[in-house]
């Protein structure tokens, strides 16, 4: 709170200075005789009490006076609880009375007074009478023209001798430099909206049209605090989520038309298909592996219907793991003893959604790296389970040669840029990107090393297919 209210002072005290220039001194802010802030890098105030005691028609408005501390002309203005009417503190404004003082330097000593509502000098072109009372007793060898701030209750007092050609010339040229500043005060003014307000949403407005069109550019150059700027920040946010959001479907559309071209390739690709028509060709010598002969062939179809089939990207998770079984299946056919397996699946996770074919290329793995290198054969477990609210898969197979293991340790270790795996980590970077692109970087699919064993974990969402 302390460095947030230090930061406002701050903040106002760049806006008064940019407003009317160097003459701010310091900003200061007090409760009793205590200073709670100071802005800027004048002296401390030394008469404190003074500005508590300080006489005001209204101490909601601000009063001007002179103090003698550092010679300072003073703006006080008493911070009250609109609710409870409480007393919060004093605001102090310190001008430096001999910057304000050389504004006056083309005019004659002791013709021009700054005074406030109580008729003290605050400043002028005499030094000497600033703290003094202005006598505006009635004197005819002197003209007295006085002119009230309806905004600050300040007056300004502009005396002339009683010589009605000098009058005349100076009336005329106090109204010239008077409409002089008025104009190069609307300048200003006109220029500072321009910079602030209308050549930026000028830009806002043709980029908001760019993006009608889907060219997505940034705002740049916003450095103010004000609702412009809070407008040009937000279009900045839309575009930045606009793109995210563009970059994050394109990937997910790549990526799940890339899995199902290269699960259609896996499934139909010679490799496979050759093993399983020569293996049905083995089985058709014998009699009893004729009538095995229907139950792979029928395992096999299921398996291509179920990868070049169309529909939805995800499916229910008993259904996958029914393809995985038939997989393992026709391998069971193939390796007999050598390749046991074991599914734990809970009716209670069935109907869970997950990605169409996620499981096939990790199963293949732990086959072709794990349990046909493995001299007496192995065993394959898949497990799925529930973890914090999400869904985990465990896949676990054997493996036994150290070249196995190698390529396994290889697999853990991430890819250089530009480089891609090959062999046993390719399948599981594709599940992982699948994963990640579609749920989050908070999931994917990742790999350990056991002894003996290879354990693959996915984590998912908990996603309950039709919701």
């Amino acid at each position: 709170m302390k460095e947030a209210l230090e930061e406002q002072l701050r903040y106002r005290l760049e806006e008064a200075s940019t407003t009317i220039g160097d003459y701010v001194d310091s900003l200061h802010l007090i409760n009793g005789t205590e200073t709670l802030f100071q802005i800027g890098d004048g002296y401390p105030l030394e008469y404190l009490k003074a500005f508590e005691i300080m006489p005001a028609e209204y101490d909601h408005t601000p009063q001007w006076a002179y103090f003698t501390d550092k010679n300072r002309m003073v703006c006080r203005l008493k911070l009250e609880d609109p609710v409870t009417g409480r007393q919060l503190g004093i605001l102090v404004l310190a001008l430096d009375t001999d910057k304000l003082t050389a504004l006056y330097g083309n005019l004659e000593l002791a013709n021009f007074q700054l005074l406030n509502e109580d008729n003290l000098i605050l400043s002028g072109t005499a030094s000497e009478r600033i703290g003094s009372l202005f006598s505006m007793k009635s004197n005819e060898s002197v003209v007295k023209l006085i002119q009230k701030s309806r905004f600050s209750g300040l007056q300004y007092v502009y005396v002339a001798d009683a010589k009605p050609a000098a009058i005349m010339k100076k009336q005329t040229l106090f109204s010239f430099y008077v409409t002089l500043f008025a104009w190069a005060g609307v300048i200003l003014i006109t220029y500072w909206l321009m910079r602030r307000i209308t050549i930026p949403l000028t830009k806002l407005t043709r980029l908001m049209r760019r993006a009608g069109r889907e060219e997505y550019v940034l705002m740049d150059e916003v450095s103010s605090r004000d609702e412009v700027a809070l407008l040009c920040h937000g279009y900045n946010q839309m575009v930045n989520l606009t793109r995210e959001l563009i970059e994050k479907n394109y990937k997910s559309e790549l990526l799940k038309h890339e899995a199902e071209l290269r699960s259609l390739q896996m499934y139909v690709n010679p490799h496979f298909l050759y093993n399983t028509l020569a293996y049905i060709n083995v089985l058709s010598a014998t009699p009893e592996g004729v009538r095995h002969i229907p139950d792979v062939n029928q395992r096999l179809t299921n398996i291509l219907r179920f990868s070049i089939s169309t529909g939805d990207n995800t499916v229910p998770l008993v259904k996958e793991m029914s393809i995985v079984e038939m997989y393992l299946q026709i391998h069971k056919y193939r390796y007999k003893d050598r390749l046991a397996y074991e599914i734990q699946l809970s009716p209670g996770f069935h109907s869970i959604s997950i990605p169409k074919l996620l499981l096939q290329p990790l199963v293949e793995n732990a086959i072709i790296h794990g349990v046909d290198r493995c001299a007496e054969g192995g065993k394959i477990r898949i497990i799925v389970d529930e973890d914090n609210f999400d869904l985990v898969i465990t896949i676990e197979n054997s493996i036994e040669d150290k070249e196995t293991q190698n390529t396994v340790k290889s697999s853990l270790i991430p890819n250089r840029p530009g480089e891609s795996k090959r062999g046993f980590g390719s399948g599981l970077k594709n599940v992982n990107d699948r994963i990640k692109y579609q749920y989050g970087a908070s999931y994917g699919a990742v790999i350990a090393l056991n002894d003996n064993y290879a354990t693959v974990t996915v984590r998912l969402p908990i996603v309950i297919e039709g919701e």
